[in-house]
């Protein structure tokens, strides 16, 4: 490929995907690496325990596929135990909270995450280039977790709440964030 664009939420996941078409992969490729990337820096948005809905243009087959990478329930989960018992809307999580919390913890709230089985099948299916394989696609996701990346100022809010700078002194509070002027982060090591 000698041209393309990769589009992300956070800048390390972009050049995550921009390395895989620079190794000669295509926009499936790109999309892999950014996914496992963007997984690492924002993990609040995207990452192996989400879901995800896919679409695929083949030009040569002249065909759109449909990767539907949602989530699998137990078999015996019945929908009508949440119906009308929402309390709340969640706005960190963008979910709602039904009543007593059963959807955030207990055996009513266990989900199997979609996306790794997604991310593999675009892969496996013929979607991918076929010229870089799955731990080069992987390896920017790597270098981040391993050598720390900018903490947006969102993550970092929720992640290391104020309380927990009470409690551990020694580290820095990176709030309170100066009004109008753009702030990208703080050096994270994992």
């Amino acid at each position: 490929m000698t041209h393309g664009i990769v589009v992300a939420p956070v800048q390390d996941a972009a050049e995550a995907g921009a390395y895989a078409l620079r190794l000669g992969g295509n926009a499936v490729d790109a999309a892999i690496a950014a996914a496992f990337a963007e997984g690492v820096v924002n993990p609040l948005f995207c990452g192996l325990g989400g879901i995800g809905e896919v679409l695929i243009y083949d030009a040569e087959q002249k065909r759109v596929f449909d990767l539907d990478c949602s989530v699998v329930v137990p078999a015996s989960f019945d929908p009508s135990l949440f119906a009308d018992k929402r309390s709340e809307r969640m706005e960190v999580l963008g979910s709602y909270v039904i009543e007593g919390g059963a959807n955030r913890s207990g055996p009513l709230s266990v989900m199997t995450p979609g996306i790794l089985k997604g991310l593999g099948v675009m892969f496996e299916q013929q979607f991918s280039s076929g010229k870089v394989p799955w731990d080069q696609l992987l390896l920017p996701a790597q270098k981040l977790a391993y050598q720390g990346f900018h903490l947006s100022p969102y993550v970092a809010s929720v992640v290391f709440p104020v309380s927990l700078y009470t409690l551990i002194p020694s580290v820095p509070c990176p709030r309170p964030w100066p009004s109008r002027q753009r702030v990208w982060g703080v050096r994270c090591r994992c």
